[in-house]
């Protein structure tokens, strides 16, 4: 990622915030995120799911970015500053268990 706020130990700086999710037999999961502090900042999420699951549809406003067993979520680069989405969430065809982290990511000053 470019754009991003790089100050503490290892960027630390970078991360406002962060929620985890986890659920039994679901096949969606979600981990809303309060209002973000700038407008600029955007959502990044992880999900791990019991399975290696065919085929993951990320949230509104947000895309896949890997195709393994631990699919990677993040907003598109061109969505526009306040328009961000702030609940993380992905869905699948068959019930597995699953747990997601969402965080609002800092943009650079």
């Amino acid at each position: 990622m470019t754009g991003v706020e790089t100050s503490g130990t290892n960027g630390s700086g970078a991360i406002v915030q962060s929620v985890a999710n986890a659920a039994d037999a679901v096949t969606t999961l979600a981990t809303p995120l309060a209002a973000f502090s700038n407008a600029a900042n955007v959502a990044y999420g992880v999900f791990g799911i019991n399975s290696n699951v065919v085929a993951i549809a990320p949230g509104s406003g947000f895309i896949e970015s890997t195709s393994s067993r631990r699919p990677r979520v993040r907003p598109p680069i061109c969505s526009p500053n306040g328009g961000r989405p702030t609940t993380v969430n992905a869905t699948w065809a068959t019930t597995k268990n699953a747990g997601a982290l969402g965080v609002e990511i800092k943009a650079a000053p």
